[in-house]
């Protein structure tokens, strides 16, 4: 059965077009993009598919630190800052989703991008 507000008790009931066909969406794949080489931090881009996306990415630490803000339509979404006080190596990262059509940007402080993935 179904419950209410789209939360389901169970798996949903598949409904049947004219004919006795039945009919169901099925969504088109998606996979992540290595679109490092595209890239940089301090710059706004720009969602333009039909539907949100997902947004991964990783530094690398310089002096043993980095920090992280990400921006969604120009607001602050989160930061993240890291810190390794024995100086080994440690790689921050970041995910976050953009609505479709929103812009979005990654600063960050210290570190160099090593990795951004985008979910298409």
């Amino acid at each position: 059965s179904q419950a209410t507000a789209g939360v389901y008790a169970s798996q949903p009931t598949q409904v049947q077009g004219a004919g006795g066909t039945l009919t169901q969406s099925v969504p088109a794949a998606r996979a992540y993009a290595n679109v490092t080489g595209s890239r940089a931090y301090a710059t706004t881009y720009t969602n333009s598919n039909a539907r949100e996306m997902h947004v991964i990415v990783t530094g690398t630490q310089a002096n043993s630190s980095q920090s992280f803000t990400i921006l969604v339509d120009g607001n602050t979404v989160g930061i993240i800052s890291s810190y390794d006080g024995n100086g080994g190596e440690f790689r921050p990262h970041v995910s976050f989703p953009v609505p479709a059509g929103s812009t979005y940007r990654v600063n960050a402080i210290g570190g160099a991008l090593t990795n951004w993935r985008e979910l298409v």
